[in-house]
């Protein structure tokens, strides 16, 4: 049983985002309470929409949290393509799920000031970085597939969060809906989910203070 702290999402389940984010500041700032109403307002979150990393990312930055941020997505042509770099990117269904649930014209923006403010590796991280960091101290927030995750067909944009992984497990908190604290899956199950829809889609944002 993880002694990482675990918050689920929100009723409209649209917060699993913000929800990760929340654990790690419990984690890592055991003193402070954050509100999920508070951790709406550090990522910037959009009422009824999936929330975006930018805005997260900067805050905890700010926060003074060492961040690790590794994926393959261009904000800068995101930002000048908006839907077509999405659709070009991920293909029909996975871009076309992330037009739907964001206010692009929103989010455009916010990239156009984050490649400005803040540097990451535009890569896809694999495994091995996964067991890197977190042998290192980080906690591993992973944007994934909800239903492949569970070994179901079909596509939504859910967001968990990695504490330990070894040569046959990943372990982490799932802020639902339902709420799944501690779960673990195989190498294989988590692969799945975490590389779709293809392996250049993986990404790992990892926090450690």
């Amino acid at each position: 049983m993880s002694q990482i702290p675990f918050y689920p999402n929100s009723k409209d389940n649209t917060s699993c985002y913000p929800a990760c984010l929340r654990m790690v500041l419990k984690h890592f700032l055991p003193a402070k309470n954050f509100s999920m109403k508070s951790l709406n307002k550090i990522v910037a979150k959009k009422k009824g929409l999936w929330t975006w990393p930018m805005h997260g990312l900067i805050s905890l930055k700010k926060m003074g949290f060492d961040i690790e941020y590794y994926e393959d997505f261009d904000y800068l042509k995101f930002a000048q393509e908006g839907e077509k770099y999405l659709i070009k990117k991920y293909g029909k269904k996975v871009g076309q799920a992330q037009i739907d649930n964001s206010d692009i014209t929103y989010e455009r923006k916010a990239a156009a000031h984050f490649t400005k403010t803040f540097k990451f590796y535009q890569k896809a991280p694999t495994l091995k970085d996964l067991k890197r960091l977190i042998r290192k101290g980080y906690l591993a927030g992973c944007s994934c597939n909800y239903y492949a995750l569970y070994d179901k067909k079909g596509y939504s944009g859910h967001f968990v969060l990695v504490f330990d992984i070894n040569d046959k497990h990943v372990y982490f908190h799932d802020p639902g809906r339902p709420a799944r604290p501690n779960q673990k899956r195989t190498l294989k199950q988590f692969i799945n989910a975490w590389a779709y829809p293809d392996k250049n889609a993986t990404s790992i944002q990892a926090f450690k203070l």
